[in-house]
This record gives C-alpha cells, sequence and structure tokens, in this order.
C-alpha cells in the first residue's frame, strides 16, 4: 500500500516537472502577433468614447435611488431641448464658467454632449466629452486632471457630483 502511494506521489511530482512543449509555428508566429497587436491604435489603447460609454451604462444600471426620489421618466429630452443644455458656474472656481451643449449623435441609447469652459480669466480653456441619459451626465475630465468616468446628475438648479461638489446654473442676470 505505501508503495503504490510512493509511486503515485512520484508521478504527480514528474507531471509537474515536464516542460511545455510549444509547437514551432507558435513560436515564429508570435513576436509578428505582438508586434502587431502593438502597433495598431484601436487595440494598443482603448477608445476613449467607448470607455466613456462603459462607464455611462456602468452608472445607469448601478444607480439607485433614495426612498421617495423622483425616477425621471424614459422620454427624458435628451436632444438640443435637454434640460442640461446652459451655462453653470463651479463654486471651486468661482470665475470660471462651465457650457453644456448636446450634440447631434448618439453613442448607444445616449446622446454625446461636451462640456466647454475655464477656470477663470486667463486659464487655458478646456472641452470635456460627455454622454446623457435622462438626469445622468457622463464626462471624462482627463483634459482637466480628473477621472475619465465622473457621473453626475442633473437636479432642480444644477449638476451634481458625487463628491458633494454642485454646479449651479448661470442665470441671465450673471452673463
Amino acid at each position: 500500500m505505501r508503495l503504490l502511494l510512493l509511486l503515485a506521489c512520484q508521478g504527480l511530482a514528474l507531471q509537474f516537472q515536464q516542460p511545455t512543449i510549444v509547437p514551432r509555428r507558435e513560436l515564429i508566429a508570435a513576436p509578428f502577433v505582438i508586434s502587431m497587436l502593438a502597433s495598431t491604435p484601436a487595440l494598443a489603447a482603448e477608445d476613449p468614447l467607448k470607455a466613456l460609454y462603459k462607464a455611462a451604462v456602468f452608472a445607469k444600471k448601478s444607480r439607485r435611488y433614495a426612498p421617495g426620489e423622483r425616477r425621471t421618466p424614459d422620454d427624458f429630452e435628451q436632444g438640443s431641448d435637454s434640460p442640461f443644455v446652459g451655462e453653470y458656474s463651479d463654486p471651486n472656481h468661482p470665475a470660471g464658467v462651465r457650457t453644456v451643449t448636446m450634440l447631434d449623435e448618439r453613442v448607444g441609447e445616449f446622446c454625446r454632449a461636451k462640456i466647454d469652459g475655464n477656470d477663470g480669466p486667463g486659464e487655458p480653456p478646456f472641452s470635456l466629452p460627455a454622454l446623457v441619459y435622462s438626469d445622468q451626465i457622463t464626462a471624462d475630465f482627463r483634459p482637466k486632471g480628473g477621472p475619465s468616468d465622473l457621473t453626475a446628475f442633473l437636479t432642480a438648479d444644477g449638476i451634481k457630483f458625487p463628491d458633494g461638489n454642485k454646479w449651479p446654473r448661470r442665470k441671465s442676470s450673471d452673463l
């Protein structure tokens, strides 16, 4: 019995020590395939709009409503008449302005948008790609040094971000 157990253990040990055999054609093709992947921009780096879309879909699917919070209807205007369209201020940059514009393009169920602005006089302008669905906007803040997938929600008087920052809508008297 001990002998059988010893032979079985040695057989298992030998199984783990055997080298992996790779067919010659795979060894020859590997450098070619790796160089093709590295030189193809679409495969080497993911399309920023695709990454933004994935983030927007995740935010939409994972959204949780607070008790009593009104759910937005599916026919919420997402075109040029979207409630997101307009100018906003940012309490973190009081002299700056943010302008949300809807584009005439769709990515799946999302409408493309952009957020243009600056952080004040003399500061460089920025343009952030965004996707809008219902009362949700997901923007790529990398041009400003921020995250690539920040989702915020439209409120009665502005846009509220998860960190508590809120961009109040600018009144026509502020313009």
